[in-house]
């Protein structure tokens, strides 16, 4: 499968928009019980009842965006992630690396000025390869969320990384290194992710989670990805 082709599709759909649901706000006020004055005869009263009063409807949307005095009661912090992942163990390239990766991401409150397209919350992390020769890397981007039913989820998310492979060409590396670390031919690469998840116990949940580092030919022709797939563990603030 080709590489360009893959990233362009993940992209592709981390760039969707989220929906956002509008709550009914309509709201009735309860009718008064007016006293009329004295009838003709001096004995006798009439009650009535004033027509009901509509309420504006200015119930907030559903956003990952906030507001200068939400900004400032809630902080910038939206959730950390920390997982353990399957080292370049995935579908789409062929697997080099061995040993397990320590995943460890924070997400930041969407700032206003990504409302436009669907409040994605920018991201830090980085994945520590346990394996010597295995290749670490730290990334950025942004990470979209989708929500579903039952506290279901889906997320998405695309950036850059930055790794520490030793080499970045195969000619390069010496032989005996081939099988155990692989080339990625930029230094920064690209990196995108997926995953599906729930919610559970207020504001934790677990995802299961894919993620993918490669060039995509930019720097070099034929250069290797690494694909890391896991577990992880997320909580809200």
């Amino acid at each position: 499968m080709n590489k360009k082709s893959t990233l362009a599709a993940l992209a592709g759909y981390g760039l969707a928009t989220l929906l956002a649901s509008t709550p009914a706000a309509a709201q009735e006020a309860s009718g008064e019980t007016l006293a009329a004055g004295p009838s003709a005869s001096g004995t006798e009263t009439a009650d009535l009842q004033a027509p009901p009063v509509l309420l504006s409807d200015d119930a907030p949307v559903a956003s990952f965006t906030l507001d200068d005095d939400q900004r400032g009661e809630r902080g910038w912090l939206s959730e950390i992630r920390l997982g353990l992942l399957a080292q370049d163990n995935g579908p789409i390239v062929n697997s080099v690396e061995s040993g397990a990766a320590i995943n460890f991401e924070v997400l930041f409150n969407s700032p206003r000025a990504l409302s436009a397209i669907g409040s994605p919350r920018p991201h830090v992390g980085i994945s520590a390869a346990t394996d010597s020769y295995a290749t670490s890397y730290a990334y950025a981007g942004l990470t979209w969320e989708r929500e579903l039913q039952q506290d279901w989820f889906l997320i998405g998310g695309f950036g850059l990384a930055l790794h520490n492979g030793e080499y970045l060409r195969k000619s390069e590396q010496p032989p005996e290194d081939w099988s155990r670390q692989k080339t990625l031919g930029c230094r920064v690469d690209f990196h995108w992710g997926v995953g599906a998840g729930r919610r559970f116990a207020g504001n934790w949940n677990a995802a299961l989670h894919y993620e993918h580092v490669s060039s995509a030919d930019v720097c070099i022709k034929g250069a290797l990805g690494i694909e890391n797939v896991g577990i992880r563990f997320g909580r809200v603030f």
